[in-house]
């Protein structure tokens, strides 16, 4: 899943996109700076994601990674 744009419209986010993802899945919406390098992680970490899924790999769940870490 590559990341999703959204915008703020009267405090509520805004997604145009459709989702190709199950009713009630969760998501982080995490805000990026103007700054290029915000911009250049998120399209690292999208190329990533892609060539995980391309190598058959599933991400792990956020809740697994917190748990890892002791969060």
């Amino acid at each position: 899943m590559e990341a999703l744009k959204a915008r703020v419209e009267n405090g509520r986010y805004v997604i145009d996109e459709k989702a190709d993802l199950p009713d009630g899945t969760e998501l982080y919406l995490v805000p990026v700076g103007d700054q290029d390098e915000d911009r250049e992680d998120i399209e690292e970490a999208n190329r990533a994601l892609t060539q995980a899924k391309v190598n058959g790999e599933k991400p792990i769940p956020w809740t697994e990674v917190k748990a890892e870490l002791g969060l």
